[in-house]
């Protein structure tokens, strides 16, 4: 099949508006990298482009589907590291980019930590109708490969550029679209096949060799075959991708400091992430992010201890919240509070008709009456200093919608909403809010827990509209948006966190 010159893309030509929504993000992983990779992408860049970004793996993982929802593709390629396997998880990332209608497909491996900022910033100096390939390649000279096999059994060569995919690299809707012909529906892994190369090496053959397209070289994508060292400071935080040594050469990593130990971050992708979006729930400072003085109250001292270590600067207070003379006695020795969240909860999961009493008690020992009490101490405090204050209560959607074998449950959460509204009532006057946010199933640990049955998991997902569990980061945001004046207009309100949950 022939080929016909293309027009290439240059910077600043025909440019069109850009959103982060306009590009699609492929990320290709394995089964075997599903915890020790992708977790710490979507602990750190996947989190603030969630929408954007699709994981297509090799293995149908049923905690990945928790996290990641109908965004992660199970290519039902195979799980061995070889040129066919790479190619065949290539072409179905390939047709679900043409299928999503958006302006850009970018790939990146498991290994690469993505500013959604300075890729927003780079794509947008083009428009998606050019035909545009811009990435970097991992050698310094164009390779070679037999094209055709002439009729004295001889074979044509053909050199061309292609862009690494350990670095990265994106293509336009416009340029996609003519490479259908080698790559749609499966006809990218025969194309592959005909010339016997890599995925990303094939699509450098389809783009330079046949459209004549050429490679836009870039010095923002980077792979774990380059000596990362070399990226420090501020210039770390402009590149487009990172990467980060294999374990014979741990020592590759991008060098920042001031946030986290190598020890804690061998990868420096949290480190990056840190300094990129410093507003991150996880990272560490001596204030937190909203500026203030932070107590933390647990029961469970290696929780108090752990946070302590993510989080400097954190007072923590061990105490069971359900006694209320050790919690009146533990907070008399800290400084009056403005603001309070009520986070403390459990969920002790039995059918109606074998609810007990122990699990009863202790259900309305900590989801209503630990809330009740903290909230009388905090508010006295509030009062007698004069000064205005904010409470947020953790609620749940099961506060409003009846769950099976949640009898407690269900009844404390709807106990706890109204018990907001009262405190909303009778605090007001003394320039005190009070909210409560409502999310769905949160991914914490409790969560993983309680909705660990996949057919069981499956039956909630189903019903919420956005097809995904809450990440912690979704329930974080809404609390500091209530905590803040941004909500000061806001009192004895209700916000759900449920994914349209409650209107489906």
């Amino acid at each position: 099949m022939s080929a016909q010159p293309a027009r290439r893309g240059r910077p600043g030509a025909g440019r069109d508006s850009l959103a982060l929504e306009d590009i699609f993000i492929a990320v290709k992983t394995t089964r075997k990298y599903h915890r020790s990779r992708l977790d710490l992408l979507l602990q750190t860049w996947i989190s603030r482009a969630r929408g954007q970004t699709f994981i297509f793996t090799d293995w149908e993982d049923r905690e990945l589907r928790l996290k990641a929802g109908d965004h992660m593709i199970n290519t039902n390629c195979s799980a061995v590291h070889t040129r066919q396997a790479l190619c065949c998880k290539m072409s179905v990332e390939y047709d679900k980019f043409l299928e999503s209608g958006q302006k850009w497909f970018c790939h990146v491996d498991d290994d690469n930590y993505v500013n959604p900022r300075t890729l927003l910033r780079l794509l947008s100096a083009f428009s998606h109708s050019q035909d545009v390939y811009v990435g970097r390649p991992s050698l310094d000279h164009p390779i070679e490969a037999a094209d055709h096999v002439q009729s004295d059994g001889s074979k044509t060569t053909m050199k061309f550029w292609f862009a690494t995919g350990g670095a990265g690299f994106c293509i336009s809707r416009g340029l996609a679209l003519k490479m259908s012909p080698w790559a749609s529906l499966g006809n990218f892994i025969s194309t592959a096949e005909r010339v016997r190369l890599p995925d990303d090496c094939t699509i450098g053959y389809i783009i330079e060799g046949l459209l004549e397209v050429k490679l836009l070289h870039s010095p923002l994508f980077h792979s774990h075959l380059e000596n990362l060292q070399r990226l420090q400071g501020e210039s770390v935080l402009q590149q487009v991708t990172l990467s980060y040594g294999d374990p014979e050469n741990k020592h590759n990593v991008v060098s920042v400091g001031g946030v986290f130990g190598l020890q804690q971050d061998p990868t420096r992708f949290k480190s990056v992430h840190c300094l990129l979006y410093p507003d991150t729930m996880w990272c560490p400072a001596k204030k937190s992010r909203a500026g203030a003085r932070v107590t933390a109250l647990s029961r469970t001292a290696e929780d108090l201890e752990s946070l302590a270590r993510e989080c400097p600067g954190i007072e923590t207070l061990c105490l069971d919240l359900a006694d209320w003379e050790a919690t009146e006695a533990a907070l008399s020795t800290v400084e009056p509070f403005e603001l309070l969240v009520n986070n403390a909860a459990v969920a002790l999961l039995q059918p109606f008709l074998e609810v007990t009493r122990a699990a009863l008690q202790r259900s309305l020992d900590v989801n209503f009456g630990a809330v009740l009490h903290v909230s009388q101490i905090v508010a006295r405090q509030m009062i007698a200093q004069g000064v205005p204050g904010a409470i947020v209560n953790v609620s749940s959607q099961a506060s409003q919608r009846a769950v099976r074998d949640h009898a407690v449950y269900c009844s404390t959460k709807s106990a706890l909403d109204m018990l907001s509204k009262v405190m909303a009532l009778e605090l007001g006057p003394h320039k005190i809010r009070v909210n409560t946010v409502n999310p769905t199933v949160v991914m914490t640990d409790m969560g993983r827990t309680n909705w660990s049955d996949p057919q069981k998991s499956a039956a909630m997902i189903n019903r919420i509209p956005l097809g995904k569990f809450a990440e912690v980061d979704d329930v974080v945001n809404s609390i500091l948006f209530l905590l803040s004046d941004k909500s000061a207009m806001t009192t004895g309100s209700s916000l759900m966190v449920d994914g349209g949950f409650l209107v489906s």
